[in-house]
């Protein structure tokens, strides 16, 4: 099992902007030192929902103070992005960290982002698809051209620099619905996953079907294996010292991230038949979570002692489940709450989930 943490850089009333970085930096050098395997990092715009405008950035920052972990975007926003220059920086990062970069993709999901870009939130599947075969010319081609819908590259060109990786790893986020668990699977990808699953038993039926579809495909055994490997599955999680403590204290700030997303994060039906089509699913499982109280979200993710972590990974990984990232910071919680709970981790989960002789 990986084990990591993610970044999604929350910024409330109570956090300065810079108060909020210097946290989540410290956060990201204690990830290594405290035996994790991997960080990731979201990109947002316009909103203290986060304020991740440029993960590379961070992403590079991070590299210079770390030396073992990989450090991943979850994820650089395609249709956001000129693709090329995207391939070129992901590169520049690749080469600072050694060959540690995971560059997860997707096409977005929050419409005000999509807006104040000015761009068309329904083109975003079609963007997201272009931009990634963009990237693996731009990293494993000398001289190559483009043409697409959304993209058109027709003068022969090379990127330079060239990343350590070829190509550097792009699992792709998914909300869990089918059309897109498919479309990964034909394209012989990792996926990145998490609160979009918290129907928790369906998880075993879905990574089941992906392999499936990827057998189908084409791909081999081998290939399979990896790619279940590489793909993130994310939950936001605080380790409390007690029952009580994981139950209460973490309330306020699950109250103020789901507030956030619902502000923020609902695409709103209406706008075109393409952007309808491409939400429908998300926007139906967005509005029927803005309606569950707290003890339902405290259910769907992980609000435990150190015993109730290590028997929910234990769950995952019974389902297939081989790679984990966990949310500990959000919501705006303080700095000291979100070290302990990183770590209560360190000490009593790392070692028994990697079969070490430290911790119970």
């Amino acid at each position: 099992m990986k084990l990591g943490s993610f970044i999604l850089l929350q910024c409330p009333p109570s956090k300065t902007n810079k108060q909020a970085f210097d946290e989540v930096v410290e956060q990201a050098v204690l990830t290594e030192q405290m035996g994790f395997d991997q960080i990731y990092l979201a990109e947002h715009h316009f909103s203290p929902y986060s304020i991740l405008a440029d993960p590379l950035v961070l992403a590079s920052h991070i590299a210079a103070k770390t030396k073992r972990i990989k450090i991943g975007l979850a994820v650089a926003v395609i249709p956001f992005h000129n693709p090329v220059k995207l391939a070129e920086q992901a590169a520049m990062v690749d080469i600072l960290s050694d060959g540690r970069l995971v560059l997860g993709v997707g096409r977005g999901y929050q419409r005000q982002e999509f807006d104040k870009l000015s761009l068309n939130i329904g083109d975003s599947r079609g963007m997201m698809v272009e931009g990634l075969e963009v990237l693996h010319k731009s990293w494993m081609e000398e001289e190559w051209t483009y043409k697409g819908k959304y993209y058109n590259y027709p003068v022969k060109q090379t990127i330079y620099p060239k990343p350590v990786q070829k190509p550097i790893p792009t699992p792709v986020a998914t909300g869990g619905t089918k059309e897109t668990m498919e479309w990964v699977a034909k394209k012989g990808v990792p996926f990145i996953s998490g609160g979009a699953f918290p129907e928790l038993e369906g998880i075993k039926a879905r990574l089941d079907k992906y392999r499936a579809d990827m057998k189908a495909a084409g791909f081999s055994d081998a290939h399979i294996t990896q790619c279940v490997k590489d793909s993130p599955f994310s939950r936001r999680i605080y380790v409390g010292k007690n029952d009580k403590d994981s139950y209460e204290r973490p309330r306020e700030y699950v109250m103020w991230f789901e507030n956030a997303l619902m502000k923020e994060g609902l695409p709103q039906l209406g706008v075109s038949p393409e952007q309808d089509a491409a939400y429908h699913d998300h926007l139906a499982r967005m509005t029927e979570r803005s309606k569950q109280p707290y003890d339902h979200k405290f259910k769907q993710e992980l609000y435990a002692t150190p015993d109730g972590v290590i028997d929910h990974i234990k769950t995952m990984e019974s389902y297939g489940i081989e790679n984990m990232i966990f949310w500990f910071n959000f919501g705006g919680m303080p700095r000291d709450m979100v070290l302990e709970s990183m770590q209560r981790f360190s000490d009593n989960v790392i070692p028994v989930i990697k079969g070490s002789k430290k911790g119970k």
